[in-house]
């Protein structure tokens, strides 16, 4: 049986999202040494965008939710978000990524 605990390590070792480390763990029975490779090969159904700032993070979610892209958000800690599309949104998460820094450090000044 896959947990949270046994997903974690996979997780922080590839930055995976935890719906593909669980089916990376599923597919090898649990075993992490032969899941791990799977992680970082270029079949990973997720790709990952880490974000500094919960008000950032904030702003990202709120921005992603009406277009309708499907996407996991999880807290690290304190300050640093995963954020996690399918491969074919990567581009436009890094994009408003991009976007919401550059009106944020100009509303900063």
């Amino acid at each position: 049986m896959v947990t949270s605990e046994v997903i974690r390590e996979p997780r922080h070792q590839t930055s995976a999202s935890c719906i593909d480390a669980t089916h990376a763990l599923s597919g090898a029975q649990g075993n992490m040494e032969q899941a791990i490779p799977y992680l970082h090969s270029t079949r990973v159904a997720t790709k990952a965008l880490h974000v500094a700032g919960s008000e950032l993070a904030a702003r990202m979610a709120a921005a992603l939710i009406p277009t309708g892209m499907w996407f996991e958000c999880e807290q690290l800690d304190r300050e640093k978000w995963h954020f996690a599309v399918a491969p074919a949104g990567y581009g436009r998460l890094v994009a408003l990524h991009g976007a919401l820094l550059c009106s944020q450090n100009t509303s900063e000044v």
